[in-house]
């Protein structure tokens, strides 16, 4: 066994003894989050259109569609970094601050759905363009939050003198093999179909 597959292994070990719980309640409570947003934007329409303007103002700056290997190079990093970013904010102890971007983003899968349904856009061409690489991104960045929550967890016991021996070490040793061996190869295929196959996918159902 090489090194590439000793450290593969051991991410998914990890996973199953640590991260397998805080996972699925990461990514229970988005997809819960996302719905019970939805139902609100959806129960106030001139706020939804408020909020609607506000995230197409901070998108104004993304330049998408100039190529399509463009695009992918551009989501691929801004989901490397984000995920990145999402497992560091675990290092604040007692804060958990990974819940803030998991409420975030539900949020704005839950405005987005709404504002479509506004515009008379069916369900079907909604999750046409979530779904092809949206089954591989939403778990990529779950993991990352669960990554985070861990070492936060951790972190939080250490500073209350409850933490194990090699408790926190073996927290940010789990979260680099994770985001390495398991994030970066689902966000990198998720970027691909985003940026080479979606909009194909998208147009066939507009």
């Amino acid at each position: 066994m090489n090194a590439f597959q000793r450290h593969w292994l051991a991410a998914w070990q990890y996973f199953g003894r640590r991260l397998w719980r805080i996972f699925v309640i990461c990514f229970a409570a988005f997809i819960a989050a996302s719905i019970g947003f939805y139902f609100i934007c959806r129960a106030n329409p001139e706020w939804t259109a408020t909020l609607f303007a506000q995230l197409s103002a901070n998108m104004q700056n993304d330049l998408f569609g100039i190529s399509p290997v463009m695009d992918f190079l551009r989501i691929l990093w801004n989901n490397l970094l984000v995920s990145a970013v999402y497992i560091a904010m675990g290092f604040f102890p007692f804060l958990f601050a990974p819940a803030a971007p998991l409420l975030l983003n539900a949020c704005s899968m839950g405005l987005i759905g709404a504002i479509y349904e506004r515009m008379g856009i069916s369900a079907v061409t909604f999750f046409a363009g979530i779904l092809p690489h949206g089954i591989l991104e939403i778990p990529a960045i779950a993991l990352a939050l669960a990554c985070g929550f861990a070492i936060c967890r951790s972190f939080t016991r250490y500073t209350l003198h409850r933490a194990l021996p090699g408790e926190c070490r073996a927290a940010m040793t789990g979260a680099l093999r994770t985001y390495l061996m398991i994030c970066l190869p689902l966000l990198l295929v998720a970027a691909a179909v985003e940026a080479f196959l979606t909009p194909a996918v998208l147009q066939f159902f507009m």
